[in-house]
């Protein structure tokens, strides 16, 4: 059943105005939002998988716990203050094409190519299977890496995510085509875009291109009911 999902854009809209109240407090510290995690990653690098220089962190020990960031989103953005809650694990955290310090490719960016990258990234750090946790966007990647490589999928979590394009409510999903890089236009996703190496003349294209995967009907339902 494709559930209507009311509740994952307060989720969303809530951890929007979270992110933006954590960015204003470390502009007042002069503390930037990297270095709100409290432990230091014991593994950083980029991961060559499909064309794409990946960049990954890992922190702690224990079983695999991956963590996938919404659209426009970044590790410290999404995941900074969530990290350090995951004690007795080994949590692995990366940067979609084109998002944060994964430079883009020429190459459209679809939930099926992001996943087949994070199977590749396992591959890469030699980890079997792991517990996959997925935010937005990072929810449809975590939907298509159970798809297409459910061997490394242990368990599933989806925070506000949908598997099917008309799971969110039709004014939700008729707000995507206006979606542009004016209403980013100062706000922390637009200046960790800066500040982590990106040419910000190419923002407005990063914006597009991100939106468009949720510009094209997509419906999951029968591969993910098996």
């Amino acid at each position: 059943m494709k559930t209507k999902t009311t509740l994952g854009l307060i989720i969303t809209l809530v951890f929007a105005l979270f992110i933006s109240c954590q960015q204003q407090k470390n502009d007042r510290t002069g503390s930037p939002a990297n270095t709100s995690i409290a432990n230091k990653p014991s593994e950083t690098g980029y991961a060559d998988v499909n064309g794409l220089k990946m960049y990954y962190e890992v922190y702690g020990e224990g079983k695999p716990l991956v963590l996938l960031h919404g659209s426009y989103m970044t590790i410290p953005l999404n995941w900074s203050q969530a990290i350090p809650m995951f004690k007795g694990r080994k949590v692995i955290v990366a940067e979609m094409q084109g998002h944060g310090r994964t430079r883009d490719i020429a190459r459209k960016i679809s939930y099926v190519g992001m996943a087949d990258d994070v199977s590749g990234l396992l591959r890469h750090l030699q980890i079997d299977s792991a517990d996959i946790l997925g935010y937005s966007m990072g929810g449809g990647v975590a939907f298509q890496l159970a798809i297409r490589h459910p061997e490394q999928v242990r368990r599933l979590i989806v925070l506000s995510g949908s598997y099917a394009h008309d799971g969110w409510w039709p004014d939700v999903e008729a707000s995507y085509p206006s979606i542009t890089a004016d209403i980013f236009k100062g706000s922390p996703i637009e200046k960790q875009y800066d500040s982590l190496g990106n040419d910000p003349k190419h923002f407005p294209e990063f914006v597009k291109k991100v939106i468009s995967i949720d510009l094209e009907p997509y419906d999951w339902s029968k591969e993910v009911k098996k």
